[in-house]
């Protein structure tokens, strides 16, 4: 038994496929919109998922409020626990998706050289300043 799928007269691929390849392959410049609400979206889940922690899901935070309603609790367990199964891969693979065309855009040296930039910079702050102050003030 086939499924029906509407092919496309020039590649045989499914007709959704073909449109999302060619809305990724959009010429310099453009942006995918999409992708774009897709990440923003993907941002609000976890600001929820961190919440969820604060306000009475199982797991570590920074501040855990004190009052624990069982039902709360037992609630925003099963959120966290649902969106914690795949929002930091789908960040990932949104990632990894974009990844060699920037690397073959920008050439090796300055593709790590901006990552770094973006990435490392804000983890040493975090790690010499942010973190011990925090440390500091739990003690």
């Amino acid at each position: 038994m086939s499924s029906h799928v509407e092919r496309t007269p020039s590649h045989g691929k499914p007709a959704t496929a073909q449109a999302l390849n060619a809305s990724l392959k959009a010429p310099k410049g453009t942006r995918v919109f999409f992708v774009d609400n897709l990440r923003v979206s993907l941002t609000a889940l976890v600001i929820v998922h961190h919440l969820a922690i604060t306000y009475g899901a199982l797991g570590t935070w920074y501040y855990q409020d004190p009052n624990k309603d069982m039902l709360a609790m037992i609630i925003l367990s099963i959120l966290a626990a649902i969106d914690q199964a795949f929002f930091m891969g789908f960040f990932s693979l949104l990632s990894g998706y974009f990844t060699p065309g920037s690397y073959d855009r920008k050439g090796g040296r300055t593709f790590l050289w901006e990552r770094y930039l973006r990435l490392g910079i804000p983890l040493l702050v975090y790690d010499l300043v942010l973190d011990p102050l925090r440390e500091a003030r739990q003690e």
